[in-house]
C-alpha cells in the first residue's frame, strides 16, 4: 500500500526479506498490504507483475472486542485439484471468508450494531508438520495461521491412534492473536462444517 501520489521505479520491484521490505515501504510513505487488502484485489496489477507471487503483509493489531473463530485445517492428500484439503474443507474455507468479510463489512457500515463482537477473525490452527505445505494455501482465507507443536503421536508415540492435535492447543491458538486482557469471543467449529449465510449475525 502507498499513496497514489506515489510514482513506482523499476528499481522498486524487487524481492526481499521482511524487514527489508516493511522499511522499504515505510521510505516511500506506504506499509505492507494486509491479509484483507490482500484478498480485497488491491494490490492486483499494481505494477510489479507480482500478482500470482508470495508477498508480505501487515498484521495490524486486533483490537476491541473480536470473535475470534478458530478451526484446524488438516492434510488431506487427494488425486484431484482439491489437495492438500478435501471438498468439505474448501467449503468451510471459502464460506467463512465470505461470512466473515460480509460481517466485517456490514459492522462498519451499522450505526445500531446488534452483536457483541465488533469483528470477525478467523485463526486455522495446523499441525506443524502440515504447517508448510499448508500455509500459502490458507493465507487467503484465514487472517492467523498458527502452527501447532503438540499432536497425539507427539505425545503419546507408543500408541496407535490417529495423528490430531489437541482441542486445548487449537484454543489457545485462537486466543494468542488477542492481548491477554482484551475483551474477545471465542468459537471452535470443525474444519469441514460450513457456516450457513449471516452466520456471524
Amino acid at each position: 500500500w502507498c499513496p497514489l501520489s506515489y510514482d513506482l521505479k523499476g528499481d522498486d520491484c524487487n524481492k526481499m526479506t521482511f524487514p527489508v521490505a516493511k522499511e522499504f515501504c515505510a521510505s516511500r510513505g506506504g506499509r505492507l498490504c494486509t491479509p484483507y487488502e490482500l484478498r480485497s484485489a488491491c494490490a492486483v496489477s499494481s505494477g510489479c507483475g507480482f500478482d500470482l507471487e508470495q508477498v508480505w503483509t501487515h498484521n495490524p493489531e486486533i483490537r476491541g472486542h473480536p470473535l475470534i473463530h478458530v478451526f484446524s485445517p488438516y492434510y488431506a492428500p487427494t488425486a484431484d485439484l482439491f489437495a492438500p484439503l478435501n471438498t468439505e474443507q474448501w467449503t468451510m474455507l471459502v464460506a467463512s471468508k465470505k461470512e466473515r468479510d460480509r460481517f466485517n463489512h456490514e459492522y462498519l457500515a451499522s450505526s445500531n450494531p446488534l452483536t457483541a463482537f465488533d469483528s470477525v477473525v478467523l485463526v486455522c490452527a495446523v499441525l506443524q508438520k502440515d504447517f508448510e505445505g499448508m500455509q500459502s494455501t490458507l493465507a487467503p482465507y484465514c487472517d492467523r495461521v498458527i502452527p501447532l507443536t503438540r499432536s497425539t503421536k507427539s505425545e503419546y508415540p507408543d500408541v496407535q491412534m490417529k495423528d490430531v492435535p489437541f482441542l486445548q492447543d487449537i484454543l489457545d491458538a485462537g486466543k494468542s492473536v488477542v492481548k491477554e486482557d482484551q475483551d474477545y469471543h471465542l468459537m471452535f467449529t470443525n474444519s469441514d462444517i460450513a457456516p450457513s449465510e449471516n452466520f456471524y449475525q
